[in-house]
């Protein structure tokens, strides 16, 4: 007897545990949802469409759950976190607020990939908006972690899909318009079959027209957002200017490079010319000249372009510093130990002077790049070869000088949230950004090292979430714009992106003063006037990365205004949002392709919804006849 009642109480017991675990996971005051339809290419190579269901429940923590049927692959399920956090970023909404769901459907088996990325973001920011999807158009495109739309295959097979399911408008990536695609053929040769496949090139939008179909180029997820809804997202028509108040403050600091580098460079050159074989002699002194001219060309465009000299200034610091101590050591002049010693002390020195709790964007950045001069001058100690030894030590005294940068525009900067949860979300979307560009690296077949100085990114960001540091917002911007700007290379389309660039800023501009926005700003401003597509593809993509970083730190002090336009042909309808955070909480708006759901829920300080005693009672039910079979089983003993 006492065995039974044991059993009942932990049965009770673990019945009233699950239930209010069960509770508290999914106590969601509401769940939205959009369904939508995806094009995608079958394992058979066939342009097949797939059903996916996007979720947006409340209150969440930031849990982005996937599932897909048949299969899928990891690319795919990353692009769904990514496509969670832009469309949070873009909508002016708190990622950490909400869970997402994502669950995709499909007849066949489907290529894995991630095609439907954009469409995935498209939906998810129209249910924070509360915006109505047209049930008209559909598209393919990555979404990359920049919010630009990403290059993809199957776009002729993929359109062929849509039209056959009768969307009357397909959105593709920016810079795919003209398409080659394979056409297989077989030949028969007596008894053998010989199978052939050449390649033809397609110019999409015509194609569409031919079979009724407006295929659009977008190249951001804004562009794809206002085909989908009519609302313009982006701030394209508002005026970009960096606050340049500071930029006084750029003279000191480019004066002392120049003169640390004409020291270096004439040095060098009297240690040059002593060499006593005469083709390294005039290799260091033509290598040493061309330095001296590009200085000398840059400190002439410093009253006109004071940003793009001084950051090309610490490139040329760095190239000069691996001469120096090649002729220095090579010469016997001195050893790698002093090298490793004049490193040590100027880490050590610039942190004891520049170390800091303050909690702002310019600080983040100086932590960061000491941490990151650590780091290569761990590389340095560690280094193999003298070439590599002399590499590492010249890009830690570059991160030294650009700390000290930073620090002097440290009046002004943005004061940030770094309570652990914030530094968590940013940790977190770092190292998924990071995971899902190493897979798109190693799918193409192209070894991880392509990425690089992203490796010590990640290494710096690691140190500083554990630390609790400020710099963990400078380490994720510069992931982001490391990883957005190799997976624009990767698949081909950075000059394509880099074309547009002004309008990838305006998706996350909101008049931003902060002087470390100002830098890359002005940075992307002058070297696009003077047409070094290098520097623009960088500053550009760090702006892009400063600015998405301050909307997760500032989001409550941001009001995005979003302009419903009427102006275009491919859409009939105009949807008015609210953009303020209480409303994206609280307004639930139905319409014919969204619903919002209430989700019974328990906890244990509330009372059991019906739903709840029902499960009781059955349970209860069931162990009323194990008990009554447990009695007569022992009579019968």
């Amino acid at each position: 007897m006492r065995f039974i009642v044991g059993f009942i109480v932990l049965a009770i017991l673990m019945i009233t545990s699950t239930i209010s675990v069960a509770g508290n996971l999914f106590e969601y005051s509401y769940v939205k949802n959009v369904t939508v339809y995806a094009p995608a290419v079958s394992s058979s190579g066939q342009g097949v469409l797939s059903k996916m269901i996007l979720a947006l429940a409340y209150p969440g923590n930031g849990r982005v759950f996937f599932s897909a049927l048949p299969y899928t692959e990891v690319e795919t399920q990353g692009a769904a976190r990514i496509a969670a956090y832009i469309a949070t970023l873009v909508a002016n909404a708190d990622f950490s607020s909400y869970d997402y769901f994502i669950l995709i459907e499909s007849n066949t088996p489907l290529i894995g990939g991630p095609s439907a990325g954009g469409l995935i973001t498209v939906g998810l920011t129209a249910l924070l908006l509360n915006a109505t999807i047209s049930n008209n158009v559909t598209m393919t495109g990555m979404i990359n972690p920049d919010g630009s739309i990403g290059f993809v295959g199957g776009l002729k097979e993929k359109l062929d899909a849509a039209k056959s399911f009768g969307f009357t408008t397909f959105l593709i990536p920016a810079g795919q318009r003209i398409y080659s695609y394979p056409v297989y053929e077989e030949i028969r040769r007596g008894p053998f079959i010989i199978r052939t496949v050449r390649y033809e090139s397609i110019d999409l939008v015509e194609y569409g027209k031919q079979i009724g179909v407006n295929v659009i180029e977008v190249a951001d997820i804004g562009e794809a957002f206002y085909y989908f809804t009519g609302i313009n997202i982006s701030r394209s028509r508002m005026i970009i200017e960096p606050r340049n108040t500071y930029f006084d403050k750029l003279n000191e600091a480019s004066a002392a490079i120049v003169g640390k580098l004409s020291r270096l460079l004439a040095d060098s050159t009297s240690i040059a010319q002593q060499l006593s074989s005469s083709y390294y002699r005039s290799l260091y002194l033509q290598s040493i000249s061309n330095l001296n001219n590009t200085m000398n060309r840059l400190i002439n465009l410093m009253n006109s372009y004071p940003v793009y000299v001084i950051y090309n200034l610490l490139d040329i610091y760095q190239s000069a510093l691996q001469y120096y101590w090649s002729l220095s050591i090579g010469t016997r002049l001195s050893t790698l130990e002093d090298l490793a010693n004049n490193v040590n002390e100027s880490i050590i020195r610039a942190y004891n002077e520049l170390q800091s709790n303050q909690c702002n964007l310019a600080n983040s950045v100086v932590q960061f790049a000491l941490y990151l001069a650590w780091l290569y001058y761990n590389g340095f100690i560690n280094a193999t070869d003298s070439s590599a030894a002399l590499n590492y030590a010249s890009i830690a005294l570059k991160y030294v000088e650009l700390s000290k940068l930073f620090n002097s525009l440290s009046n002004g900067s943005t004061v940030l949230d770094c309570g652990e949860a914030k530094l968590l979300e940013l940790y977190s979307h770092a190292l998924a950004v990071y995971t899902y560009t190493l897979s798109l690296v190693e799918q193409a077949g192209q070894p991880s090292t392509q990425l690089g100085e992203l490796n010590y990114y990640v290494s710096a960001i690691q140190y500083m979430y554990e630390n609790k540091n400020v710099g963990v917002y400078a380490s994720t911007a510069f992931i982001l714009w490391y990883s957005a700007k190799s997976i624009h290379e990767l698949v081909g389309s950075l000059n394509n992106i880099v074309n547009r660039g002004e309008r990838l800023v305006s998706l996350y501009w909101f008049s931003s003063e902060d002087p470390v926005v100002s830098f890359y700003l002005e940075l992307l401003k002058e070297s696009m006037q003077l047409n070094d597509m290098n520097t623009v593809a960088i500053s550009m993509f760090t702006t892009v990365s400063l600015l998405q970083v301050l909307r997760v730190a500032e989001r409550n002090a941001i009001n995005p205004t979003y302009i419903t336009l009427q102006e275009t042909s491919t859409m009939t309808t105009s949807t008015k949002i609210q953009s303020s955070q209480s409303s994206i909480d609280t307004t639930m708006n139905t319409n014919t392709n969204t619903t919002t759901t209430s989700i019974p829920s328990a906890s244990p300080g509330t009372p059991l919804k019906v739903v709840d005693l029902v499960v009781l009672i059955i349970l209860f039910v069931v162990l009323f006849a194990i008990v009554a079979k447990l009695k007569w089983f022992n009579k019968t003993q």
